[in-house]
């Protein structure tokens, strides 16, 4: 997490005490700046979670707005972590993704005419390249989550491959068809390999 994301942290949270006066500014404030001067070990999360539920006992209300404020907090350095990449220790495919179900899941084989996710989660520091080849599979040019660069067209006898390139670590998703029954081979190169880190075949139905 970056000196950036701190000093937002910080801002707002300094605003809502400030605004709520749940308990003394000074005091919420010092509480607070101590999250900017932790070591890797102790998150932001740790520390948020470190703070008195009992910030004012004379007003209830005011206490319940400033917990609300500083979950929100956490919600929004959650959602940062997730998309760069921070809090992503070995490269995920998860089972789904924001299109439907994920074409890169290791413990599936079969799919359903329609559309698809490629989905990865991928930590800071690393890429990886997958190869799709087949007939019956489509894709947008223009993704509305960006984090694949596609390359490498090839067609030969009707069927066409083609490479796509993280270009960010996070949350990398592509929007996929598959548009008739019939295979599609994957092949799959973890942080610059040259020979695929895994393969896989999916038969659409």
């Amino acid at each position: 997490m970056n000196e950036l994301i701190f000093g937002i942290i910080l801002l707002i949270a300094g605003l809502i005490l400030t605004t709520i006066g749940g308990f003394k500014a000074n005091d919420g404030w010092n509480k607070l700046k101590g999250i900017s001067q932790t070591n890797g070990e102790e998150t932001i999360i740790a520390k948020l979670d470190s703070i008195p539920k009992s910030i004012n006992t004379k007003n209830k209300e005011n206490t319940d707005k400033v917990l609300d404020a500083i979950e929100e907090v956490k919600l929004g350095v959650d959602e940062i972590s997730a998309m760069d990449g921070s809090n992503i220790k070995t490269i995920k495919y998860p089972p789904s993704g924001e299109f439907g179900t994920n074409i890169l899941d290791k413990t599936k084989g079969e799919y359903k005419i329609g559309t698809h996710s490629m989905r990865v989660e991928i930590p800071k520091g690393q890429t990886i390249v997958v190869k799709v080849s087949g007939k019956n599979w489509q894709f947008p040019v223009f993704q509305s989550i960006p984090g694949w660069k596609h390359f490498d067209l090839k067609t030969d006898k009707g069927e066409t491959s083609r490479k796509f390139k993280s270009v960010k670590t996070g949350i990398v998703d592509l929007e996929i068809y598959l548009v008739d029954k019939g295979k599609i081979d994957l092949s799959i190169f973890e942080n610059g390999s040259e020979l695929p880190s895994w393969e896989k075949t999916l038969k659409v139905n």
